[in-house]
């Protein structure tokens, strides 16, 4: 996206995230998740819950909820959507 003068944001992570949840490949989103968290891009619940998501539909229940608890411990307050997500 950068060569095309596109500066990614969090919609894009989020997509990105979404994306890879949906498609079960856990691993592509830890890509995108860990790039995310070096680059300086300002976390979100919504990414949160994107990445959790990620980590339950590929049936990694307990990286999806220290993902959760780091959430709360970050100060973002989950969502029904979020909770929905750990338990997927």
């Amino acid at each position: 996206a950068r060569k095309a003068g596109v500066v990614p944001n969090e919609v894009m992570y989020g997509a990105l995230l979404s994306g890879f949840a949906q498609a079960g490949q856990l691993d592509s989103a830890e890509e995108v998740w860990n790039f995310v968290r070096t680059s300086g891009a300002e976390l979100d619940s919504v990414l949160y819950t994107s990445m959790i998501h990620a980590c339950a539909k590929a049936s990694h229940a307990e990286k999806a909820l220290l993902l959760l608890n780091e959430m709360k411990g970050e100060g973002f307050v989950p969502t029904e959507v979020t909770y929905n997500a750990t338990l997927y």
